[in-house]
């Protein structure tokens, strides 16, 4: 046995039930906070933002003098926006007196235990008094804290967190993206990715790269040109052409040409020709 009074004994069991209050707020603002951290993280993944840039620079904290770092706007964005909604919902719910919220979800101690708080703050010591510290604090251990969790609003951000943190991560690795049009409507997304399947390692073909000296010894290179003259100079061409390919002829490198007096310029000559050749094929 304790040798603590009954007010004392009320006064922590208040003291229990507050703490309890805090961490249940805590906790669902966290599981919001999360939810909503990987929500904005996807939308910025998935959808560029026009008049956004990509990265933004921070503080670099790694760096031995004082230096900047870029990080990607949508994870500065993501962890912005879950802050706001945590401080936000642990606000809102610890705004709200814990024994209030506790007896909301404990109806058969809520009157006594309001009633015991209040005499307690009005320092009250009476025989009366007392026994009512002894009964509220012996039915309080027939109570429980877990009712000041929303379970449905924890698993709904649960359930957003567990599908929306694959998505985001997919998305970000495979540079998925929907970019929207002028007038506002989405086209076909697009992705970053390259699906050439090709060669990857070009050392494998091509070797290992090696230094390589320069020559030391000097060649000289003559180029011979005929020139842009006439019929004459395009009749020895061709002719120089041609010899290079009989029997053991040596054969050099010409520009190829033709001679100018073999063209045929008859078109009668021609039409006559064809005709001779379909009669023959005929027959």
């Amino acid at each position: 046995m304790t040798d603590e009074t009954p007010r004392e004994r009320m006064e922590r069991a208040i003291r229990v039930i507050r703490r309890e209050g805090r961490k249940a707020a805590l906790v669902e603002a966290t599981v919001e906070a999360a939810a909503a951290l990987v929500a904005v993280d996807l939308l910025f993944a998935v959808v560029p933002l026009a008049g956004v840039p990509s990265t933004v620079p921070v503080p670099d904290a790694a760096a031995p003098t004082p230096a900047l770092a870029t990080v990607d706007t949508g994870a500065v964005a993501a962890v912005l926006a879950g802050l706001v909604v945590f401080v936000v919902g642990a606000w809102l719910r610890l705004r709200r007196p814990a024994v209030e919220r506790f007896g909301a979800v404990n109806p058969a101690v809520a009157e006594a235990l309001r009633t015991a708080r209040d005499a307690v703050r009005a320092d009250r010591e009476s025989r009366m008094a007392a026994r009512l510290y002894d009964e509220t604090v012996e039915r309080l251990r027939e109570t429980s804290s877990l009712g000041l969790l929303d379970f449905r609003r924890v698993a709904v951000a649960l359930v957003v967190v567990a599908v929306l943190a694959p998505a985001s991560i997919g998305a970000t690795t495979t540079g998925f993206q929907v970019t929207l049009d002028s007038d506002g409507g989405t086209t076909a997304p697009s992705s970053s990715t390259d699906d050439y399947e090709g060669l990857q390692d070009p050392s494998s073909v091509l070797g290992e790269s090696e230094e390589v000296e320069a020559g030391s010894q000097a060649v000289n290179a003559t180029v011979e040109s005929s020139g842009s003259g006439g019929n004459e100079s395009r009749e020895a061409t061709a002719d120089a052409y041609q010899s290079g390919f009989g029997g053991g002829a040596e054969t050099e490198s010409q520009q190829a040409g033709f001679a100018e007096q073999e063209r045929l310029e008859d078109a009668e000559l021609v039409r006559e020709y064809n005709l001779q050749i379909r009669q023959e094929d005929d027959q």
